[in-house]
């Protein structure tokens, strides 16, 4: 759904650029709860890329002479989450991903075909060699923008409950060190540092307290 709506939001409007916000799960082990990444590139399973590493590493460079650590690097987008610490493994080990997403292919092409620069920032929630409970793949599958009543459900158990408080204080702690780098982002762009200008269109994270790995 990711793709159909951006091209429906620039379709509508046309943009000058496009700035993208997700949670991720970390497949490069050096990434830890927090961390944050610039996506050079976005790959969908063993499919063509989509990106402009070219702008990642601009946005990159400036990111970091501000203080905020961003590698610019390749995304992962799958269609479903990965749950277990072999999952990521066998996913890292089909080439350079530095971390997984859910969308970020599909908004980064919908950009692409319309001939808007796509910023991706993704942020890490759970690190390569964590696992996730079982209802993160409910969660993160759930129709509608039904997520938090399965997330409801998963309080019925003491185990899950607790799971699901880590998660969501992972979760807030991503949407900090996201906003902090989108304001970064956004101010060069309108300071003529990046492109874009006027007609910025900001794209949040569709899951604001429960990312799986894979983070939507």
């Amino acid at each position: 759904a990711a793709g159909p709506r951006t091209a429906a939001m620039l379709d509508a409007e046309p943009k000058a650029v496009l700035v993208s916000l997700g949670f991720a799960g970390g497949l490069d082990p050096a990434l830890r709860p927090g961390d944050l990444v610039v996506a050079g590139t976005y790959r969908h399973g063993d499919g063509e890329t989509v990106g402009d590493a070219n702008l990642a590493a601009r946005v990159s460079i400036l990111l970091v002479c501000l203080g905020i650590a961003a590698p610019a690097g390749v995304v992962l987008t799958t269609d479903e989450p990965l749950l277990t610490p072999d999952s990521k493994q066998r996913a890292r080990a089909g080439g350079d991903h530095l971390v997984v997403d859910m969308e970020g292919y599909w908004i980064a092409g919908a950009a692409q075909a319309r001939g808007v620069p796509h910023i991706g920032l993704h942020c890490v929630v759970d690190e390569a060699d964590v696992a996730l409970p079982d209802f993160v793949s409910r969660v993160a599958t759930a129709p509608h923008r039904r997520e938090w009543i399965h997330a409801l459900g998963a309080l019925r158990s003491v185990g899950a409950a607790r799971d699901l408080s880590i998660l969501a204080r992972r979760a807030r702690t991503a949407g900090w060190a996201l906003q902090e780098a989108a304001w970064a982002v956004l101010e060069a762009v309108a300071d003529g540092a990046l492109p874009g200008g006027a007609h910025v269109a900001p794209e949040s994270p569709s899951t604001s307290t429960m990312p799986p790995s894979g983070g939507r």
